[in-house]
């Protein structure tokens, strides 16, 4: 454990790798070995060894939301796969409810995989409970205005303009 910290310390992300596979093949359940494992798998751009990590250890403890958001992006952003990644954010947001991040994720997914009823629910839910995350406003903007309601859509841009202005 301590070595393996010294050395993501000194960012030898190679001998952390070797030294977690060597704590899995002792301990295969270890949490922090096979967190790290995921960590250093997505940032070598090796997605399916992440992913794989990663649910090694959702299996361990499945309440981490911060594995699930983890899953979430690389499904999203490095693999384009829209329905993991909607099932990993929707899990993570279940766990963390008031993690803007995780909202805000979400309702990306949803709304490139063209489920708007679904978005604009979410975000209208979460715009009242973060009325200064502009993000939110801009994002249910954007639903609305693909779901063709356009004055609705123009009041949430408003909202954002105003919201912007504030920041």
């Amino acid at each position: 454990g301590n070595l393996v910290r010294m050395a993501a310390a000194l960012g030898e992300s190679e001998m952390v790798d070797s030294l977690c596979a060597q704590v899995l093949e002792k301990d295969p359940s270890n949490m922090e070995a096979l967190v790290r494992r995921g960590e250093i798998a997505d940032q070598a751009g090796r997605y399916e060894d992440a992913v794989k990590y990663y649910n090694a250890a959702l299996e361990k403890k499945p309440d981490q939301c911060n594995i699930w958001f983890n899953l979430g992006v690389i499904y999203f952003q490095k693999m384009q796969k829209l329905d993991d990644a909607e099932q990993a954010f929707s899990r993570a947001a279940e766990l963390c409810p008031d993690d803007p991040n995780t909202m805000i994720n979400l309702n990306v997914v949803l709304i490139t995989n063209n489920k708007l009823d679904d978005a604009i629910t979410h975000l209208n839910t979460f715009t009242i409970a973060n009325p200064k995350d502009c993000v939110g406003w801009d994002l249910l903007s954007q639903a609305l205005l693909r779901k063709g309601l356009k004055e609705q859509a123009l009041a949430a841009n408003k909202k954002f303009e105003e919201c912007k202005q504030g920041q």
